[in-house]
């Protein structure tokens, strides 16, 4: 299946300009959410968030396998650090940077 390099790029585009703070990551993990559930994936919600006072809890998304196949295990971040706050992603030559008002790195969505 080739990689619709466009998509991705809006994908990564779209989350990067979601707030997320570590606490407040519940506007991303509703996006994330929707996106998994629109891929066909069953997703699920713990209450993690709670122990600590978070607005959310963790996201549990599966996808079924075939029986010969060897599963595989996929985990990341939905909370960044508070330097992104009012990150503007821009995109030149196919790399995608902060425009200088914010970072980029400290954030699992940027890779």
């Amino acid at each position: 299946m080739p990689i619709d390099a466009a998509r991705v790029e809006a994908t990564l585009l779209d989350l990067l300009r979601t707030p997320s703070f570590s606490g407040q990551e519940s506007a991303v993990s509703r996006l994330v959410e929707a996106r998994l559930t629109a891929l066909g994936l069953a997703v699920e919600r713990d209450e993690a968030g709670a122990t600590f006072g978070g607005d959310c809890g963790n996201l549990i998304a599966r996808l079924p396998g075939t029986v010969t196949a060897e599963p595989i295990f996929l985990n990341s971040h939905l909370d960044t650090v508070q330097p992104t706050h009012g990150l503007d992603p821009v995109v030149t030559d196919g790399i995608v940077r902060s425009n200088g008002t914010t970072i980029l790195g400290a954030d699992d969505k940027a890779g």
